[in-house]
């Protein structure tokens, strides 16, 4: 039986392993993201799994990206999502992350979606994975 902890090893491995280890500012972490990191980071989490014969979860790729810094009005702003970094880096995420087969298990990207983190008023881009494991 896979754990949690196995399928972010996985996926951990998977994006480490791509174009996105070298393009990114910051790193690739498990579970949750440094405190005051304010480089480009991708965090990988899990919820629960269901234990069947063909076991199954979901997953969640954070890419984090700062916030675009621009002059309005004579006023510096940076509540804006960097899009063209966003849209950059999620695409090399997703494209390592569709349609991955391991011995034993297989993963794909579910759906992705823009959101606003009202913690720290900063984007990032969520990637949710169907994660498939034979027990």
């Amino acid at each position: 039986m896979r754990t949690t902890l196995d399928l972010v090893d996985i996926i951990w491995q998977t994006l480490t392993g791509s174009p996105v280890r070298d393009t990114i500012t910051g790193a690739i972490y498990k579970h949750i993201r440094p405190v005051n990191s304010s480089k480009e980071d991708v965090v990988i989490s899990s919820l629960p799994i269901v234990n069947l014969d063909l076991s199954q979860a979901v997953a969640m790729v954070n890419v984090f990206v700062p916030n675009k810094t621009q002059n309005l009005n004579g006023a510096q702003d940076n509540s804006q999502p960097d899009g063209a970094r966003l849209k950059t880096l999620t695409d090399l995420a997703i494209s390592a992350l569709r349609d991955q087969w391991g011995e034993d298990y297989n993963f794909d990207v579910q759906q992705s979606v823009l959101i606003r983190d009202e913690i720290t008023a900063s984007w990032y881009y969520n990637i949710r994975l169907n994660f498939y494991s034979l027990t």
